[in-house]
């Protein structure tokens, strides 16, 4: 069951994830899982890929499989490619399709302001609307330094000639006092950087303001 009845078929990540346990260890016990989304959907947040990842884990430990964390990446790599990143945390760096991970230091972002439109992008969307490999700031000058400037999307470049309301946040953003912004993943979220509380504050006021899913976050600590 879920809050979110539309999303509950056979494409839903939980059930895949409790699916491919089930059939791979031949599982002869019932289950009744309750999903409560409380990120949007088609948002490019990973909202489906923890979702399987928290499956992951917690079936391991309710049906006492024992599964060691490569284990259970290489069964996260058959639902999606980002259901590995969820299943180490924190911050890491993604290879191959995304679901090569190794863990990597902490990245201190501690005003962080996420803005969703009221329309979603699907992954295979964006992906048919990517501009192909510019010259992209350097991901290693970001490990190394730290600093939000460092960061970008490759993916951006095709939604923004597709969607001009993402491009408009974007410029909104980018003409405050901020250290970046960006699409995040595939879209259709924004985020924002900035470099104190107060900037913070007042856009995200702007935003509800304009009726925009709006969230206030920062980095976590691997735990």
């Amino acid at each position: 069951m879920s809050n979110i009845s539309e999303i509950i078929n056979e494409n839903n990540t939980v059930l895949k994830a409790a699916k491919l346990l089930k059939d791979r260890f031949n599982i002869d016990k019932g289950l009744k899982i309750d999903l409560q989304k409380r990120i949007p959907l088609e948002a490019g947040l990973g909202g489906g890929s923890s979702n399987a990842a928290a499956t992951l884990k917690a079936l391991n430990e309710l049906w006492e499989l024992d599964l060691t964390l490569s284990e259970l990446s290489e069964l996260g790599a058959m639902i999606g490619s980002d259901v590995n990143f969820f299943l180490v945390g924190g911050t890491a760096l993604g290879e191959g399709r995304g679901e090569i991970i190794t863990p990597v230091d902490y990245i201190p972002f501690e005003h962080i302001l996420l803005v969703k439109p009221d329309f979603g992008i699907s992954s295979k969307e964006a992906y048919e609307q990517f501009k192909g490999f510019g010259n992209d700031p350097s991901w290693q000058g970001l490990l190394t330094s730290k600093k939000g400037e460092f960061c970008f999307n490759r993916l951006e470049e095709g939604l923004l000639t597709r969607y001009a309301e993402l491009k408009e946040i974007l410029a909104d953003m980018r003409s405050e006092a901020l250290v970046k912004a960006f699409v995040t993943g595939s879209g259709s979220t924004t985020v924002g950087i900035f470099s104190d509380e107060n900037g913070l504050n007042e856009r995200y006021d702007y935003y509800i303001d304009k009726g925009y899913w709006c969230c206030k976050t920062k980095t976590k600590r691997r735990t």
